[in-house]
């Protein structure tokens, strides 16, 4: 009994190490704590919010953190190109006391339910040039919730 209990407060202490490193993994960027921009609690109307890499935002109790660009592979405006490409938003998602819920990947136009929140990712700005790199900090992320009613 003595082992179990050993093995499971270890496993336990692993999960939670994981996902305290999974929250301050940015791409090499210093960690730096999230600013909340807005709060928007228990609306009925829908909300369109933009944010930048590691702000947050709280729609009906739940509160999301985009935290990575997992992938970009949008076709650069000065370039024609055969397929358009697609941009993906590592998020971690909150519950309404900051507690730690899952992480997710949005995709362009691909809606997330959460609770009673549909959470779609409607762009990504600014659009790849072929000829310069995006750093983390020029990215915006515009966001609609949807309340499900």
């Amino acid at each position: 009994m003595k082992d179990f209990l050993l093995l499971a407060g270890l496993l336990l202490a692993l999960i939670l190490g994981l996902i305290i490193l999974n929250k301050n993994s940015y791409r090499g960027v210093d960690t730096v704590f999230p600013r909340p921009i807005e709060e928007v609690e228990n609306s009925r109307d829908d909300k369109t919010i933009v944010l930048k890499l590691r702000e947050q935002v709280t729609f009906n109790d739940v509160i999301i953190e985009p935290w990575a660009v997992t992938e970009d592979s949008r076709c650069p405006q000065d370039v024609q190109c055969i397929q358009a490409g697609r941009v993906k938003v590592a998020i971690n998602v909150l519950d309404k006391n900051s507690i730690f819920v899952r992480t997710a990947e949005l995709e362009l136009g691909v809606p997330l339910t959460v609770n009673d929140v549909t959470i779609i990712l409607t762009k990504v700005t600014p659009n790849p040039i072929s000829t310069a790199k995006i750093i983390d900090d020029q990215y915006r992320f515009t966001f609609d919730f949807v309340a499900v009613k």
